[in-house]
């Protein structure tokens, strides 16, 4: 108050006698945050929402037992998926962009709630975020895209973890579910930690039926290529499974079959060259037991959420859905293989902090 004082003593007797008042400037220009801004302050919101919760559960946990260590797990992905928006964990969403530093919770708050109330904040929160995201994906362009759809497959597998924790039934949210929850965001009910599925977003932006770029088309047939060479794995890697695993991935390889379908059809009709599938494929490592067949087929799944992740960041608005599907279903399966949450499934250039 003082400087401004002082500074208006000032200015005004030198701007008078020039034909210029100070008032003749107007008021502040006011900037219009851009897409990806909003964007990134309306997800950052739940996200560090959840990583508040986690903070006031950790005390509440027993140091040590597998669920202390998923609340590192998650905050650790929380605060690389913060980053990798610009935000900072702990920090108000509406901040202005924070370029890449690195999210850093504040102090372990006393617990206002019981284990079991944190844990469903952190499922509602976590479903927000998912939504939010999704429902941004046509305003942005196709790297932030990929971005946030990133963000949200990583958010469905911690959903999935915590609810498996808090003995909540997994009703078995799938894509459609989530999207229906953007979709209709006056009629959804409040979220609930039963129904991920129910937490609200933005609305999608309307299908265009822009044709599809050459990026676009050869990222399709990278998939589809890739939808081959993960379906001979999964050949491969069945056999020596046993019981709901083996069924589980005898299923997959039907899954992997219609999505190649789907994509050739794609290809097809944008008369873009069909890859045709190779006799025989080279595997990382040899499979001789369930150990060896359970790691390959987490590796054949985050390889495919890689490619999806690249048709997705080539895709138009109005064509980004269907990646983000394939992004969400493959990284959902690449943590039941593994056991792992990963923060950005997708591929590492998710994390990169530009733009």
């Amino acid at each position: 108050m003082l400087l401004t004082a002082v500074f208006g003593s000032i200015a005004s007797p030198l701007l008078t006698g020039c034909g210029v008042r100070v008032d003749d400037f107007g008021p502040a220009e006011t900037l219009t945050p851009d897409a990806a801004e909003l964007a990134r302050r309306a997800v950052s919101e739940p996200l560090q929402s959840s990583l508040r919760q986690l903070a006031e559960l950790e005390p509440l946990i027993k140091s040590g037992s597998d669920t202390f260590v998923l609340v590192q797990q998650c905050k650790d992905m929380l605060a690389t998926q913060l980053t990798s928006l610009g935000s900072k964990g702990g920090s108000s969403a509406t901040d202005a962009p924070t370029g890449s530093s690195t999210p850093t919770p504040s102090a372990t708050p006393t617990p206002t709630a019981s284990a079991e109330e944190l844990v469903n904040g952190i499922v509602v929160s976590q479903s927000t975020a998912i939504t939010t995201a999704l429902g941004a994906l046509d305003t942005v362009s196709g790297p932030y895209a990929r971005r946030l759809s990133s963000i949200a497959a990583g958010g469905t597998t911690m959903v999935k973890r915590w609810l498996a924790v808090n003995r909540l039934k997994d009703p078995g949210t799938n894509f459609a579910d989530w999207v229906a929850a953007i979709d209709r965001p006056d009629s959804t009910p409040s979220a609930s930690p039963t129904d991920p599925a129910s937490a609200s977003g933005p609305a999608t932006g309307s299908p265009t039926d822009t044709p599809a770029s050459q990026a676009e088309l050869s990222a399709l047939g990278a998939l589809l290529a890739g939808c081959y060479a993960a379906s001979y794995g999964y050949q491969v890697l069945a056999v020596r499974l046993r019981d709901a695993e083996r069924t589980n991935a005898e299923r997959r390889i039907g899954e992997l079959e219609a999505l190649g379908d789907e994509l050739a059809g794609i290809l097809a009709a944008a008369k873009a060259d069909v890859p045709s599938p190779e006799p025989g494929y080279a595997l990382p490592f040899e499979v001789t037991s369930r150990e060896s067949a359970t790691r390959l087929a987490g590796q054949l799944e985050s390889g495919l959420s890689d490619l999806a992740g690249d048709a997705l960041a080539s895709s138009s608005a109005g064509a980004r859905m269907k990646p983000a599907e394939w992004m969400m279903t493959t990284a959902v399966l690449a943590s039941s293989w593994s056991g792992t949450l990963v923060a950005l499934p997708g591929s590492s250039k998710a994390a990169e902090p530009s733009s």
